[in-house]
């Protein structure tokens, strides 16, 4: 696996054109919205396209369940009177619709280069990486990449630092040991966010893949130990990095500024969205607000209902069910379970690259329900891109 090979799509007229607006697309993720909203805007048209060329391919279940979660996003919009100075609301929306023409065409066996989409992924991820790693050693108070926050970096290291495992361990060239600090560069640029949910992802998602690996009995050659055993030192790193870490957030034993031990909020304000979600759910059964409870409080409803320096209810689940009520809440949970399903599969195969895929999105799920993910525009696309490649690997399943 060499820089050039990963580059070659650029250059080599023998891809397939979706495979170009796909690599558009997660630069898009990596370095500007930009690219991504313009490659968002394609597919749609494409969409549109496939709606209504005549012997179209069948939707399949799964394209149902994206559409009508936009459909429950398009009720709730008309029905709470929202004002068309709201309609940027509807991006995660809009970029979880690019899921579906992709699928279709890969339903229908196009030979799209989904190797050389995983290996543009790590690359993109090395450069945000850096960007990242820069920013803070120039002043930044956390690591960020060229555009967004410090979660925005946090998503996008939880998502390729499994990848990049997955074709460390399954390349045996001497080469791939490039690999190693491409991964301590990622894992690095990922700590310095100081983004708690991904952390516990990425020890979830290691957790898992170890016991998967030790079910599965797989017999591992010395040259796989040893790569194994460096792989298993990131977690541990990791662990050292919290524990000697001042940040009571971060490390609640901390030895650090004790005076200030009871004024530090371990949940960084959860709790208090929490009770005031509570608050409103209250209010709505109180008054038999049926309405309320089934199509929501309309898209952005925390910034609407509660005073506050925080902008979103800190969770996918409780923004859905606030934002788009039960209705909302009920496709969400279908959706991840579909996302699961092709996750189970993923680390099933005996194909590494894919374990480590489906160790993505495990980082993926779990930091879900601390902060918004599937109902962020830019998680959201990490999402599709997830699901799509883990659709389309065949599984290899033991």
């Amino acid at each position: 696996m060499t820089l050039k090979k990963y580059l070659q799509p650029i250059f080599d007229s023998r891809y397939h054109w979706l495979d170009y607006l796909v690599f558009l697309f997660i630069a898009g993720l990596f370095f500007t919205p930009i690219l991504l909203q313009a490659a968002a805007g394609i597919l749609f048209v494409i969409l549109i396209f496939l709606f209504f060329r005549k012997n179209s391919p069948p939707l399949l279940p799964q394209h149902y369940l994206i559409f009508f979660y936009v459909v429950s996003a398009i009720i709730t919009f008309l029905i709470t009177g929202q004002t068309l100075k709201e309609l940027p609301k509807f991006l995660p929306h809009f970029i979880l619709l690019s899921y579906i023409p992709i699928s279709i065409y890969l339903s229908q066996k196009t030979q799209l280069k989904l190797d050389h989409w995983s290996g543009w992924i790590i690359i993109c991820a090395g450069w945000a990486a850096l960007a990242g790693v820069l920013n803070f050693a120039l002043g930044k108070e956390r690591t960020t990449t060229t555009f967004g926050g410090y979660f925005t970096l946090a998503a996008l290291m939880g998502w390729s630092i499994p990848l990049t495992i997955g074709h460390f361990l399954e390349n045996k060239s001497k080469k791939s040991y490039w690999y190693i600090p491409l991964l301590l560069l990622q894992l690095f640029a990922l700590w310095f966010t100081f983004t708690r949910s991904a952390f516990l992802g990425l020890f979830a998602g290691f957790a898992i893949w170890f016991f998967q690996m030790l079910l599965g009995k797989r017999n591992l050659s010395k040259a796989s130990l040893v790569r194994w055993v460096f792989i298993l030192s990131l977690p541990l790193l990791l662990l050292l990095l919290i524990f000697f870490s001042s940040d009571k957030r971060i490390n609640p034993i901390s030895q650090g500024d004790q005076s200030q031990t009871s004024t530090v909020d371990l949940s960084s304000g959860r709790k208090g969205i929490i009770l005031d979600a509570v608050k409103v759910i209250k209010s709505d059964f109180e008054n038999q607000d049926i309405g309320r409870m089934v199509f929501g409080h309309g898209l952005s409803s925390y910034r609407r209902l509660v005073t506050s320096p925080y902008a979103s209810w800190e969770s996918d689940y409780l923004e859905i069910f606030m934002s788009q009520g039960v209705m909302g809440l009920i496709l969400l949970l279908l959706l991840y379970f579909y996302f699961l399903k092709a996750v189970w599969k993923g680390l099933r195969s005996r194909q590494v690259r894919l374990n480590g895929l489906a160790i993505s999105g495990i980082v993926f799920f779990v930091m879900s329900f601390f902060t918004l993910k599937l109902c962020s525009w830019h998680s959201g696309g990490i999402f599709l891109i997830i699901l799509l490649m883990l659709e389309s690997y065949p599984p290899q399943a033991d």
